[in-house]
This record gives C-alpha cells, structure tokens and sequence, in this order.
C-alpha cells in the first residue's frame, strides 16, 4: 500500500513465475547469448558496416538482427562463417585468400568484383579484419588502411595461442559516399575469408 495524490493505493504483489521454459525458448535464449558474444567485440566496425542500412534503427540493432538470423539459417555451426560485419550492395571481390607471413601477420588478398558493371571504385576502402573465435576474448585486428586497388591488406594479429582459430572477414566501402549521405550501395556485405588453425 502507499500514498498517491492524497488517496491510498492498494496493490498486489506479482505472482511468481510458474510456466515452464518450453524447449524453443531455451534454445532461443541460447542463440542470443552466442551471437551477443561476438557482437559485443565488433561495435566500431559495426557502425560502419551497417550505417547505410539501418533505415533510421541504431546499427548495432540491425547488426544483431541480421547476425542472429544468419547463425540460425546456418544451422548454428561452431565455426564464424556466419557472421556478418557489414551489409549493403556495394561490389565485394572474388578469390579471396589468406595466407600467414612472418610472426603475428596474415595476408587477405582478393581479385576483382564479382560483377564488374556494379558499384564499386579502386578507392574504396578495405576494412579487413581477423576474428579469433577461440580466445576468451575473442580478439579482434583489423586493417582499414588498403584500398580495393590494392588487392592486399596485411593484418598483424598478436593475440594467439597454439591452437586459436582464427577467421578473416573483408568488406569494402566508399567512405566520402556514408559521408554525405546513407545509401545500401555505400558498403558490400562482408565476406568470410577463410581461416587459419594456429599450429600447436
């Protein structure tokens, strides 16, 4: 009971939870504390990936519901091939590749656009970025200093241990273009790279 404007208010106190966790909404409840796990590391990048495409929703929002669904269509697998770190129209690039050099550093190297006729320009930048989905941490590196016309970006990842796998993304964006105005042919949907398994 309390005072409210003079008069006393009575109210009953909530009822406990009795129903049951259905089978559904426990795997449910896990798919969003797997997907959250990663997301929770890719904030920056994310702005930038889903900035174009958030139709006036925060990017982060978009970002979670766009990763969400993929690991679900995916079949939920262990590894990152799922996940999204960009989205929009934008050309991406065919024969991607990556492969390590001396030390912490790997190379992601790529070809042209998969379609030629489509937007894209040699100056867009590359955000290539390096996942490790073993770490406690989940470590992320990523370059933002390549061009598409370079078709190389050089990612130095110094967080590993004997073991770590570690997943390689890349998406390319005309920056100056989210600059002036949001537009899904600003940004390519990320594409998975492939992996590298540090050697024990």
């Amino acid at each position: 009971a309390y005072r409210l404007n003079g008069k006393t208010i009575m109210r009953m106190r909530p009822a406990g939870r009795t129903k049951q966790v259905t089978p559904a909404q426990k795997q449910n409840r896990e798919d969003f504390a797997h997907v959250m796990r990663y997301m929770q590391n890719f904030k920056q990048i994310i702005n930038s990936g889903f900035y174009d495409v958030t139709r006036g929703r925060f990017a982060y929002h978009s970002a979670f519901s766009a990763n969400l669904k993929a690991y679900k269509e995916a079949g939920r697998p262990t590894g990152l091939e799922w996940l999204k770190l960009s989205e929009g129209k934008r050309e991406g690039a065919e024969n991607l590749q990556v492969a390590a050099l001396e030390k912490e550093k790997f190379s992601i190297t790529w070809g042209n656009p998969a379609n030629v006729k489509g937007r894209y320009n040699g100056s867009d930048r590359a955000f290539a970025v390096a996942v490790n989905s073993t770490s406690k941490y989940h470590y992320v590196s990523q370059n933002q200093t390549a061009v598409r016309n370079q078709g190389e970006a050089v990612i130095d990842v110094q967080q590993f241990s004997p073991g770590d796998e570690i997943h390689f993304f890349i998406f390319f964006q005309d920056v100056e273009g989210s600059f002036h105005k949001k537009n899904p042919r600003n940004v390519s949907s990320s594409q998975w790279v492939g992996k590298v398994v540090i050697p024990k």
